[in-house]
């Protein structure tokens, strides 16, 4: 009886075991890629391509398998029907380069709205011994901008970018403008004021320029009648960026989500409260403000700071703590951060512009 059991029990290893040996050795024998298939290698499918806009020599490249004897066409469309792409013909190599520049020229020929962001089909067609083949995936492509130089000034800048729920791209600078003059080369009707010399030398190489708010704006009756057209004010700002009105900075701190301002400050430069983080690299410092209208007092770095925003103060405007009710003659939208833990977010508030002297803050501009 023992050994009959033991005899079944060891036919019933043997099955197994050679079922295993079969279903390995089956695996091993299937070709998942015919060796003369069209195959295309990067960018991956759903993949996310960036585009740096300042630097124009970097290189994009499409790749696919080289087969024997094979000739390749690569097409670009804004759809996976293709039925109107830009075409390059590479004969038989096994990728494609192009520039930055080029790469985004093309873009833009497909999809003239294209600013930013958006998405595209890539299509390889493979010419084998008469036999077309063909094999399609898409990408989105983002225009990524790190960092910049004004012409102007040869100042060099910092920048982030945040991609907004919905798909908006916002490119941001990350450094304080130390503009001098407009970018066509006009003067400023108020010059820029930098921290005092006896501020702490961390904080006024950060600091920037502190400018009056119809310095920013450069025009304030065009500023009031383009902020209630929606439009962008480039003021003081470099050529294709301008001031965030009041609306997209508050996009931004939207995006941010709660404790916001723990979030952008700088911890070398902050009380802290154990969450300062500036986990998006916005190095923000308590750089302070000028204030009243003969510019002789600033308040004392380590208190707070202040970006403009290219909006007038205007009724319905909501702010941290109210509501306008009414416009509010000689008066601008501000952003503050303070230097208070009980205070950890990024704030809007209004601030008097009347006689081009009252409130000098920082600016941070936004890409158009």
């Amino acid at each position: 009886m023992f050994n009959s059991l033991k005899l079944k029990r060891m036919k019933i290893q043997s099955i197994y075991l050679f079922m295993l040996l079969l279903s390995i050795s089956c695996t091993e024998k299937i070709e998942y890629v015919n060796p003369t298939w069209v195959q295309q290698l990067l960018p991956m499918n759903s993949t996310q391509i960036k585009i740096d806009y300042f630097d124009n020599e970097t290189m994009q490249e499409f790749s696919w398998v080289q087969r024997e004897g094979a000739t390749y066409t690569l097409m670009l469309d804004v759809d996976e029907n293709f039925g109107n792409p830009i075409r390059y013909e590479v004969g038989t190599k096994a990728s494609y380069k192009i520039t930055n520049q080029e790469f985004l020229d093309d873009l833009k020929k497909l999809n003239p709205s294209f600013k930013n962001s958006g998405r595209f089909f890539w299509k390889l067609e493979q010419r084998n011994q008469g036999k077309v083949e063909s094999v399609w995936r898409y990408f989105d492509a983002l225009v990524s901008v790190s960092s910049f130089v004004d012409p102007r000034d040869q100042e060099h800048y910092k920048a982030l970018q945040f991609v907004l729920p919905g798909g908006k791209l916002v490119t941001m600078m990350s450094d304080n403008l130390r503009a001098k003059v407009y970018a066509d080369g006009t003067a400023l009707p108020l010059p820029r004021k930098l921290a005092p010399e006896d501020s702490p030398a961390a904080i006024r190489n950060i600091a920037g320029g502190f400018y009056s708010w119809g310095t920013v704006v450069r025009d304030e009756a065009i500023a009031r009648e383009k902020t209630l057209a929606g439009e962008n004010i480039q003021g003081i700002c470099p050529d294709g960026w301008h001031v965030p009105a009041l609306a997209e900075w508050k996009e931004v701190i939207n995006y941010l989500g709660p404790n916001s301002g723990n979030k952008v400050k700088n911890p070398q430069f902050w009380i802290q409260n154990g969450a300062i983080t500036d986990e998006v690299k916005f190095n923000i410092v308590p750089s302070g403000f000028y204030w009243n209208e003969g510019l002789s007092f600033l308040t004392d770095p380590g208190t707070m700071c202040g970006f403009w925003t290219s909006s007038p103060a205007l009724k319905g405007y909501q702010y941290s703590w109210e509501t306008l009710s009414a416009d509010r003659s000689g008066e601008a939208s501000a952003v503050i951060i303070y230097n208070d833990p009980g205070n950890p977010d990024i704030n809007t508030q209004s601030r008097s512009s009347a006689g081009g002297g009252n409130f000098h803050y920082n600016v941070r501009c936004i890409m158009n």
